[in-house]
Formats: structure tokens, C-alpha cells, sequence
């Protein structure tokens, strides 16, 4: 990509510095070739999240190029960031005997009850393109189990902190992984309410229809589109995504394409 973009942040102690050629040279799992797209997005998402992605704190994957690439957090990372808020407890992870279930209590200051996440081991399995379990979770189903109930737990403990955030562990397989959508770049195609043209242009635009407009807000909650989605509901007075009538979503939509290019 021409002009390339460098991105650096601190975090912690340590300075990041990331550019295009050092993602794709360092950071990139699988076997597809991300876009350039998909490239700025790891590195924004990276800085917007505080990531470290030399210490395993985020990577992107990409197992094939007819995939969707996906950012995918280290437990670790999620674990420190937990344990670094106030009001965090401790937590205790029990697996069933039967290994089909595991469920994570989080102790919370305040709380009289933990935070509690129960998975089970259908919905997690890692499996293959062919369909078969993979060799971690066919070698160690109940580690595995443990570590997705881990990390569920303490995103649904701190969403503030975490919300977003998934392990590789979590996405199972090449479907979950293409379930974790990364903006793309689109050709817009004319305006049909005022017969116009529009230019090209990169942009996050999803179909405008009750399913659509959902499964977006929940792709980029806590990530650089939600930073722009808020931006546009405040400015258009809105305080929710349910609080815009349809005939208004159009021009949600429209705003927040706007909005989020220029995050990106």
C-alpha cells in the first residue's frame, strides 16, 4: 500500500510501533493474504485497544483467501486486563465430570453474586474444514472447555474492558471465524432515492434491514465502528440503536459510513 501507514501507541512500559509490511511480515496467521483493508483495521483496532500484538496480546487470522480475516485476543491479555480492574475478585472455573460442560464464576466488589458463564462443549468445539475435531480439542477437551468458560466469564464480568474481545479458542472453526467480521472495502451503487451516483469509497455499510442493522452493531461493539456509531446517535439525537425509526435508518446509516472511513 503506498504511503504506508505507520500506527505507534504506548502500552505499558513498551512503545508499538506497526506498519502494513510488519503485519503481514509477523502478525498474520493462516494461510490467506489479508487486504489492506483488513491490515488497517488490525492495527487501529490494536491502538484503540491498547493491544500488544508482539506479546500474543492480539493477531489476525486468515486461513484462506476466500476467508474473512478475524481479530482474535490472547486469554492471557484478557486475563491481565481483568485482574487490572478495581473491582475484580478473583474467579474459579469448574469443568463437568463428563468434560460436556464448564462454567466460570467472577467475584466482583459490589456484587452479592458472582458473575456466572456456563459453555458447553458442542457449541466450542474446534473443528476442522472437513468437519473433524481439531488435535487441541481431540487431545484436550476439558483445557480447551475451561479456557473458553475462562474468558466468557470475564467478558461478561467487565464488558467495559473486554466486550468485543474473542480467543481463537472461541471461534471453533473457519464458520465462526468468518462470524467476525472486519469492514471490507465496497463500490457504493447509485443512490436510489435521488437517482445520483456516488463515489467509491471505503465504508461500513450493512443491508438495511431489522437482521442486518443487529448483527453489526453486535460485529463492531467496542471496536473503531462503534466509536463512529455513537458519535452520528448523539449528533442525530439518539441514545440507542432501537431508538431510531426505520424511515431514519437510511440516513444513520449514510452518516456513519461517513464517520467511519474517517476512523479508518
Amino acid at each position: 500500500m503506498g504511503n504506508e501507514l505507520q500506527v505507534s501507541y504506548q502500552v505499558g512500559t513498551e512503545k508499538v510501533v506497526l506498519t502494513a509490511d510488519v503485519v503481514r511480515g509477523y502478525l498474520v496467521s493462516g494461510e490467506g493474504k489479508p487486504s489492506d483493508q483488513e491490515i488497517v483495521f488490525f492495527m487501529k483496532m490494536c491502538k484503540a485497544r491498547n493491544l500488544n500484538p508482539w506479546i500474543k496480546d492480539a493477531y489476525l487470522i486468515k486461513y484462506g483467501n476466500r476467508d474473512k480475516a478475524a481479530i482474535v485476543i490472547g486469554k492471557d491479555a484478557i486475563l491481565r486486563r481483568a485482574q487490572s480492574n478495581s473491582k475484580y475478585r478473583g474467579h474459579e472455573v469448574e469443568v463437568s465430570e463428563d468434560g460436556k460442560q464448564a462454567t466460570c464464576r467472577v467475584f466482583i466488589d459490589g456484587y452479592q453474586v458472582p458473575i456466572s458463564v456456563t459453555v458447553n462443549l458442542e457449541e466450542y468445539i474446534g473443528k476442522k474444514a472437513d468437519g473433524t475435531v481439531n488435535r487441541q480439542w481431540k487431545q484436550r477437551p476439558k483445557t480447551m472447555l475451561r479456557k473458553c468458560a475462562l474468558v466468557a466469564g470475564l467478558r461478561e464480568a467487565f464488558t467495559e474492558d473486554l466486550g468485543g474481545l474473542y480467543t481463537v479458542d472461541e471461534l471453533g472453526n473457519n464458520e465462526s471465524i468468518n462470524e467476525m467480521v472486519i469492514p471490507k472495502e465496497v463500490k457504493e451503487t447509485p443512490n436510489a432515492s435521488n437517482g445520483g451516483s456516488k463515489k467509491k469509497g471505503t465504508k461500513m455499510r450493512p443491508n438495511e434491514n431489522d437482521d442486518g442493522w443487529r448483527k453489526t452493531w453486535e460485529s463492531f461493539r467496542d471496536t473503531l465502528g462503534e466509536i463512529a456509531f455513537k458519535e452520528v446517535l448523539r449528533e442525530m439525537g439518539f441514545d440507542l440503536p432501537e431508538d431510531i425509526p426505520q424511515d431514519r435508518r437510511g440516513e444513520v446509516f449514510e452518516a456513519w459510513s461517513k464517520r467511519a472511513a474517517e476512523c479508518l
